[in-house]
């Protein structure tokens, strides 16, 4: 029972990993290649939104040995999900508020990378300021969106954002998630608290 379960952390961990590469090569295609991007934005942005919503929902109950790193994804992966779902349905509705959309989605995305950060300080991981340093630098550049008027900015600094939050992604999913799944000072590679 025990392998089963390590063997679905690891593949969620895997997952998490290859949807993260996707967003990370759809931000570079925005950044740069705005103007070919704009035409099939909405089909490829809604599917691969339904991936994510798709990795985090399964990675929350992957039941890794932390749960930091999945602990918000269930929330996370249905508002993915339903914003994917009007992507395919009224792209017309959602091409004007991507930008917006897309920012409003990284900018939650790094608060709960933030309480990932303070999460992994907790349990005594040892650079867990850098993940904090990341959350809030991807913050930041979530709310610089709201201040670009232009469409074809909003399309490049769309796609630097993705960027920057599939990094953090990658490097949240590398360093947090672990494949045992019972919670025992034994297993963990350091202290963990008390109340554990």
């Amino acid at each position: 029972m025990q392998k089963r379960q390590e063997n679905i952390v690891i593949t969620a961990k895997i997952f998490s990993l290859a949807v993260s590469g996707l967003v990370l090569l759809f931000g570079i295609l925005m950044a740069v290649l705005p103007e070919e991007m704009m035409r099939a934005l909405c089909y490829s942005l809604g599917s691969l939104c339904l991936l994510i919503a798709f990795a985090k929902i399964f990675g929350y109950f992957s039941n890794d040995l932390y749960r930091i790193a999945y602990q918000f994804d269930f929330a996370a992966g249905c508002v993915v999900a339903f914003f994917g779902v009007l992507l395919l349905v009224t792209p017309e509705v959602m091409i004007p508020r991507l930008g917006t959309a897309v920012a409003i989605y990284v900018l939650v995305d790094g608060l709960v990378r933030v309480q990932t950060a303070i999460d992994a300080q907790r349990f005594g991981m040892p650079y867990w300021y850098l993940l904090l340093i990341g959350a809030v630098l991807l913050v930041g550049g979530a709310a610089v969106i709201f201040f670009l008027a232009l469409p074809y900015h909003r399309v490049v600094f769309t796609g630097i954002l993705m960027i920057a939050d599939a990094f953090l992604s990658v490097i949240v999913t590398m360093y947090t998630v672990r494949v045992r799944v019972r919670k025992t000072k034994k297993e963990a590679d350091f202290p963990l608290p008390h109340e554990l």
